[in-house]
């Protein structure tokens, strides 16, 4: 009876750890929350507020900067573009403060893709710029809306950096993007405390 006692425990503290390590906050599960969660309040701004205004009027609302789009649509697309663009910003800023706080630089994984910026203080450095360069891209993008048709260059644009933005954390960081001793965790060869 003792020893059945033992192999439950033994099982209930094998799930134990097992359920810890799922539920871990690591840098992909607390970037990916973050960046949802601005995308969501970005998307509700950039929508919500035009939905609802609009919500008791007949007909379709267009704007003079973009005769051939309903407006609804428009503003859609633009939530859209910018709540990928806000996930793939919060991640690139988590990958970038985190490599900017590490003490000493991690050894080189691989230089292919999804390293390409690698795993330094300077690679940090590097993620937090193409973050602050893709916003103002995106933001200046927005602003050719105010043209006549402007959205006909504006939804491209945006949709280009957009995924050029993806492309660039895909390729430079995913590979790297987990400090060494989350790798080490998840991959089972460090024990949560």
């Amino acid at each position: 009876n003792n020893n059945n006692n033992n192999n439950t425990n033994d099982g209930e503290d094998s799930w134990a750890d097992s359920a810890r390590l799922r539920l871990e906050l690591n840098d992909w599960s607390c970037g990916l929350a973050a960046g949802t969660g601005f995308g969501g309040m970005h998307a509700f701004l950039l929508f919500g507020t035009l939905l609802a205004s609009e919500s008791g009027n007949y007909g379709t609302l267009f704007q003079e900067s973009c005769p051939g789009i309903p407006s609804l649509l428009l503003s859609a697309l633009n939530a859209f573009f910018f709540s990928i663009l806000d996930i793939a910003w919060m991640l690139f800023t988590f990958f970038g403060m985190r490599r900017r706080a590490q003490e000493e630089d991690e050894a080189q994984i691989s230089h292919g893709f999804g390293a390409m910026l690698g795993s330094t203080r300077r690679s940090g450095t590097s993620a937090l710029f193409l973050c602050f360069g893709s916003h103002l891209a995106a933001s200046f993008a927005t602003t050719l809306s105010m043209m006549k048709n402007g959205c006909v260059i504006s939804l491209p644009v945006l949709g280009v950096i957009a995924i050029g933005t993806v492309y660039a954390f895909v390729g430079g960081v995913s590979a790297v993007y987990l400090p060494l001793n989350q790798r080490r965790r998840l991959a089972g060869d460090e024990h949560t405390e």
